[in-house]
């Protein structure tokens, strides 16, 4: 198989969903403030030789097994999400969008395989990558720090160890001990410097993906439908999220996480506790108003690292956002969050 060069964080057959009835995509750019002409999807949301290992030495190939994972992983996604977007387009076309709110449309399967999709979304972008370098650079200085809190709580353990037993570890021992368990802290805390960002970004995927979309399983799936003069955007970081109390985690209480499928459906997902009152409307489908929808739109704005993507050139919520609040549209934004006051009832 012959190398990819130009490979895409989000995928060309998810970018698709948003293009207009020539298969072109409307691009805003935040970080330049401008609208770019309608293009090709694959022009966007790549960059060259993204997931690539490091070439080995002596050898020209190029070392490319997690975009071979990800193509694999695409063609699926890209077959069921097809299925599931006309599922629902056969619905509606049937029922008026206000009077299919008890419509259960999603199987548990589907679910599975969407939450499992969400998560490797999630893992993948160059956000994703961004945030990363960004806690490396900023936990650099607290490793003297944690390394002293390491070595007082090795001590702790081992005097509570001696007191508990009524014996005396060897000195020699308890000095192994702890170098041993200090190495393993530098090794994890060293993980970037070490492999590089596209090899640690491959690991995080492959350990974290399943229980990613495990916690995601547990929220309330809802699928919005959108009958509003407004279309969805997506854009490079598409996976968003809007907590609805002070932790912003995807397990947290009261987070509610969001991906659009298209520009008339979104997948709204709500963590279970805070949301209880929305149980009854696992896997339906909801009518979403225009205010919603914009609601929607805006974490999108905030949350991508610069294109935001539709399939109108309509792009003056982005201007706005950008013009009033200029730090979440630079180079150097800080990751917002959005509360939102209430999810769709």
């Amino acid at each position: 198989m012959s190398n990819v060069k130009n490979q895409h964080y989000v995928p060309q057959f998810y970018l698709k969903y948003f293009t207009n009835p020539q298969e072109k995509l409307c691009t805003f750019d935040k970080i330049e403030n401008k609208m770019l002409p309608f293009t090709n999807v694959k022009n966007f949301a790549c960059e060259k030789y993204f997931y690539d290992f490091p070439q080995e030495s002596g050898t020209k190939e190029r070392q490319q097994p997690m975009k071979k994972w990800l193509s694999e992983i695409e063609t699926k996604a890209s077959k069921f999400m097809n299925h599931i977007q006309n599922k629902i387009q056969g619905i509606l076309s049937l029922k008026p969008s206000e009077k299919v709110d008890s419509l259960q449309v999603l199987t548990q399967d589907q679910k599975l395989d969407l939450a499992y999709w969400v998560a490797v979304q999630s893992l993948r972008t160059k956000d994703f990558r961004d945030f990363s370098n960004e806690f490396w650079q900023k936990t650099q200085p607290l490793i003297p720090n944690i390394v002293e809190e390491v070595e007082d709580e090795l001590s702790r353990r081992l005097n509570q160890f001696e007191e508990d037993n009524s014996i005396k570890v060897d000195e020699s021992l308890a000095n192994e001990i702890k170098k041993d368990r200090l190495n393993q802290c530098m090794s994890t805390l060293s993980y970037l410097e070490n492999d590089g960002m596209p090899i640690t970004q491959a690991k995080f995927i492959f350990y974290h993906c399943k229980e990613l979309a495990e916690i995601l399983l547990n929220h309330i799936w809802l699928i919005g439908v959108n009958s509003t003069d407004k279309l969805f955007f997506t854009s490079d970081n598409p996976v968003v999220m809007a907590p609805h109390l002070e932790s912003s985690g995807y397990s947290s209480e009261g987070i509610e996480v969001v991906f659009p499928i298209n520009s008339k459906l979104i997948l709204i997902m709500l963590e279970k506790k805070y949301f209880r009152h929305k149980l009854n409307l696992e896997r339906t489908l909801v009518p979403l108003t225009r205010e919603y929808v914009l609601d929607y739109n805006r974490l999108q704005v905030l949350q991508s690292s610069r294109f935001i993507f539709s399939q109108s050139d309509d792009f003056a919520l982005v201007e706005e956002i950008c013009n009033t609040n200029p730090d979440a549209c630079s180079n150097n934004r800080e990751r917002l969050q959005l509360k939102l006051n209430s999810p769709p009832k």
